[in-house]
């Protein structure tokens, strides 16, 4: 039997087995030219696309408009030209309705209109995006700046999105360019990608990116963490692995998106402000109390709300009811005269008999009183974290003078890691006495302990009380909203929380000997890719 003799089926069995997509493309590309007549599926052909010039992208789009039929077959694509044409881009997308995974390198050939007017239609079926932006001249050009012309709008745009299968969604600056050797750097400023971030809170939040798992922000030198971390409540809720490499994120601003987002297990800030020494302990411990601030401020604000509603409780008590009078005939007791005689004297009243007050102890009273004596407590979460990937300071010990000399760059970081590990016991350790406090006061009967819902603590430990979110848990209004009671202590005191691995190798292949197993660039790698283009979601 020839190999044109053979079924397709197989043919697309032996293809699936080859685990590079280019060199699947490549062989399918191969097969169709020896055998023109087998019947080789065209699956593995246009399945994954990666274009590297402009022409490229010209043909493909010649050649998918000949035949709608092989566009419904891309599933995705990759754009790495640089100075491809916009409108061509632009025009090729509009073909492509399967697309699951995107990939686009804008470079300066791309106005923000025309990366808007991509964005603008929303994709259903997209599960990873992926923007690079590179828009460095080689002159001084001052359009940019004069015309305005910033990119603000494709985050809006990505903002009005619907729900959809959009995990995981990576948008990155590159650093600018360093000057040719030999020569002085350039004296003008580079074109800005984005001039205000105000659009990522509203990305952050929108319904496009409610099921992201994974988000990746470079901007070099730009502090974007107030931005995200001042989103709506309800943002980024999926979110598991957070890259903010290259940008002003320092130690601060991670401790401010841990208390955050609660679910966050990686987190990647290379080439961002590096932690100095002596204050990797500090770091370690802000990482492992997370939790313990999240409760702190949900309990500010439920007790702001508690005392608002007793405010407005004292300023307008309930209107006092009119006594009704009894239906009937009125008689001379109740006559508005009187038949006695203006000398006779009145009787003196009665005195009114004593009030008798019920005992403390009642079994009526006990309840309400102790109900009202009662706090709201909130246990808090156990941390998430799981990895986290920065930039180390000079050694311990050198002064910073001497920090140009190199020192043992893995001894280094191994006592770096230790400084961390041993914050992060220390952190761990307040936890757990803090839990116990609060048991304490729950077996009193002086407190009720609750918990933020797993949705916003990141660990199962509460649970719905009576019928869920809709039972007595919300029955308050909005103050209760997000709490539940607690589910119980034993996951909380008999579970482990291990110290999140600590990379200080940086995200470079020549600091490979330096990566610790398990660290994050490893996970950013499986979802990114090893380009940070487009990887496997």
């Amino acid at each position: 039997m020839s190999l044109a003799a053979l079924p397709p089926e197989l043919y697309s069995a032996i293809l699936t087995q080859i685990p590079d997509a280019d060199d699947a493309q490549r062989t399918t590309l191969a097969l169709t030219r020896a055998l023109p007549q087998a019947p080789v599926p065209l699956e593995h052909l246009f399945a994954r696309i990666r274009l590297r010039a402009p022409a490229a992208v010209v043909q493909l789009h010649r050649r998918l408009r000949a035949a709608p039929q092989d566009a419904r077959l891309v599933r995705a694509l990759r754009v790495e030209a640089w100075a491809a044409d916009a409108a061509v881009v632009a025009n090729l997308l509009a073909l492509l309705g399967a697309l699951e995974r995107l990939a686009l390198c804008v470079g300066p050939t791309f106005a923000p209109e025309d990366l808007l007017a991509i964005l603008e239609r929303p994709r259903p079926r997209l599960r990873a995006l992926s923007l690079r932006f590179r828009p460095y001249v080689q002159r001084a050009n001052y359009y940019h700046f004069l015309k305005g012309a910033y990119f603000d709008s494709s985050l809006a745009a990505l903002a009005r999105w619907p729900a959809g299968a959009l995990r995981t969604l990576s948008i990155v600056q590159d650093p600018p360019p360093p000057p040719p050797p030999g020569h002085a750097p350039r004296a003008f400023a580079q074109p800005l990608v984005f001039f205000s971030f105000q659009p990522l809170r509203s990305l952050a939040a929108s319904p496009a990116l409610s099921g992201a798992s994974a988000l990746r922000l470079r901007v070099p030198a730009r502090d974007v963490a107030p931005f995200l971390a001042g989103a709506a409540p309800h943002a980024l809720p999926a979110l598991r692995t957070l890259d903010l490499s290259t940008c002003a994120a320092g130690a601060p601003a991670l401790a401010r998106l841990l208390v955050r987002f609660a679910r966050v297990r990686h987190v990647l800030l290379d080439g961002a402000p590096c932690v100095p020494d002596g204050e990797w302990a500090a770091l370690g411990k802000s990482c492992a109390l997370a939790g313990a601030r999240r409760a702190r401020e949900r309990e500010k604000a439920l007790r702001a709300w508690q005392e608002a509603r007793d405010t407005g409780a004292a300023a307008h008590p309930p209107a006092a009811q009119p006594r009704r009078a009894r239906a009937g005939r009125r008689g001379l007791a109740t006559a508005a005269i009187s038949l006695r005689g203006a000398a006779e004297p009145l009787p003196e009243p009665a005195p009114a008999p004593a009030p008798v007050l019920a005992p403390f102890s009642s079994s009526s009273s006990l309840p309400r009183v102790l109900a009202a004596l009662q706090r709201i407590r909130i246990a808090p979460a156990p941390p998430s974290l799981r990895s986290l990937c920065t930039a180390a300071g000079h050694a311990v010990g050198v002064p910073q003078a001497a920090a140009d000399a190199p020192p043992d760059a893995r001894g280094h970081h191994a006592l770096l890691r230790d400084e961390f590990a041993r914050g992060w016991a220390e952190g761990v350790a307040q936890l757990r006495a803090a839990w116990l406090r609060l048991r304490t006061s729950q077996a009193n009967g002086v407190a009720r302990v609750m918990a933020l819902r797993a949705s916003d603590a990141g660990e199962g430990v509460g649970e719905d009380v009576d019928g869920g979110a809709d039972g007595d848990a919300n029955a308050d209004g909005d103050g209760l909203d997000g709490l539940v009671d607690l589910a119980g202590w034993a996951p909380l005191e008999d579970g482990q929380w291990p110290c999140p691995v600590l990379c200080l190798a940086g995200e470079d292949e020549e600091g490979g000997a330096l990566h610790v197993d398990g660290c994050g660039h490893g996970v950013a790698r499986e979802v990114w890719g090893d380009d940070g283009l487009l990887g496997t979601v």
